[in-house]
């Protein structure tokens, strides 16, 4: 490998890497605690983007973007039994993006966004991200190529 493309590939290199990593004696009670929030945070949107990867799943969370319904009426649009859909409510349950609620006999279900905005946060800022990367890039393969000419 010429020097030239190893220089060229560490630039790269050293543009692209992600945040230094800190060694464990740095680690304060603060920074403790965002680790931990930041694995929580990561734990429930792993639910949520799990959740809402079935198609059957995403189409009981906008039949329930409607209002609430009973548990009976949104499984009345699908072509499976009650206890199928009962389950798929389950997943969405612990994603926290429905919640159950028993009103006599009946079981209702009431969508909850705030999770949904956690997601598209998420989705924003790695988005951001990337943009940002990506743009590094862009700017050093057009800088290589005038440096060739």
């Amino acid at each position: 490998m010429s020097s030239f493309w190893r220089s060229s590939r560490l630039e790269l290199l050293s543009r692209l890497r992600p945040a230094r990593t800190v060694p464990l004696e740095a680690l304060t009670i603060p920074r403790l605690v965002r680790t931990l929030n930041r694995m929580v945070h990561q734990e429930r949107l792993d639910r949520v983007f799990g959740a809402v990867a079935d198609g059957t799943r995403r189409a009981i969370l906008r039949r329930l973007g409607h209002g609430p319904a009973r548990v009976t009426d949104v499984a009345s649009g699908f072509h499976m039994s009650l206890n199928a859909v009962s389950k798929h409510l389950g997943v969405l349950e612990r994603a926290r993006l429905i919640h159950r609620e028993k009103r006599g006999r009946d079981r209702i279900c009431t969508l909850d966004v705030r999770a949904l905005h956690e997601a598209a946060a998420w989705i924003d800022e790695t988005q951001a991200y990337w943009d940002a990367r990506l743009g590094a890039l862009e700017e050093y393969v057009l800088a290589q190529r005038k440096a060739k000419r």
